[in-house]
């Protein structure tokens, strides 16, 4: 059966597309989890539901101060937690942003798009698109620049309408209905890449501030794991990165749709 005019092979209506294999999605809950493991299995310590309430630099290490009342001295300190940093440093270093996001009932197929391959806009503003281990389809974007969270939310219902609206346009033919709608926010550096390593100001203090971990939904990071020597501080690149059956990550080919 010949293909509508317009469609590619894989049954978006676009005017052309990337098709690449370096990308995956991933359980962020999951991820962490196994990371975690890892790290205890080579002698951290980890102790949850503690928060840093405050810490100095001084000339010969930093003093960190926790929610349980306890004191750490050590000698360096690796902050990576998305945007929850000093709030002077989130200021010159990123940009917030607002983000919406929704997810489809349950679908007996996926028609032309077999492959379920995560699909990402180059258009601004972008969309992005995947599928969900029991068969829904999850569409996010209609980024707008954060001002607070309750102006955030109030948007939802406008953005879910045109997430909606550009679900059936990117999927002609494929009946799906919303069952959830959320929004969130995240961070954005000027180019689009991480920002890995010391700040002024915090010199003692390394920061692995990884813009696609700080997404709302989570929807299609493409992992990396970044070995650093900066600052004098070695890290050395384990014999493995941690596998997939205790990350959660899923690989699967991206197809990147251009001027669509």
């Amino acid at each position: 059966m010949a293909q509508e005019p317009g469609l590619g092979p894989l049954g978006f209506p676009s005017h052309g597309a990337i098709l690449s294999t370096t990308a995956a999605e991933l359980d962020p809950m999951q991820l962490t989890r196994g990371l975690l493991a890892r790290a205890a299995g080579g002698g951290a310590r980890v102790y949850s539901r503690t928060t840093m309430t405050e810490y100095e630099e001084g000339g010969d290490g930093l003093v960190i101060r926790t929610s349980r009342g306890h004191t750490v001295r050590a000698g360096r300190l690796v902050i990576a937690m998305g945007y929850e940093v000093p709030a002077g440093l989130r200021h010159q270093l990123v940009n917030l942003n607002s983000s919406y996001a929704l997810a489809s009932e349950v679908v007996d197929s996926f028609g032309l798009w077999d492959d379920r391959c995560l699909i990402w806009e180059s258009a601004r503003p972008y969309c992005y698109l995947r599928t969900t281990p029991d068969n829904r389809v999850l569409i996010g974007g209609e980024d707008v620049p954060f001002r607070d969270s309750t102006r955030r939310d109030q948007l939802l219902p406008a953005k879910q309408k045109r997430l909606e609206r550009h679900r059936a346009r990117m999927l002609p033919g494929l009946e799906t209905e919303t069952a959830f709608a959320w929004a969130g926010t995240f961070g954005e550096t000027p180019d689009g890449l991480p920002y890995i390593g010391p700040a002024k100001n915090y010199p003692r203090t390394l920061f692995d501030w990884d813009m696609a971990a700080m997404a709302s939904s989570s929807v299609s990071s493409r992992p990396s794991y970044w070995w650093m020597r900066v600052a004098g501080v070695r890290t050395m690149t384990p014999s493995c990165s941690p596998s997939t059956a205790t990350s959660g990550i899923n690989s699967r080919p991206r197809a990147s749709a251009l001027g669509s």
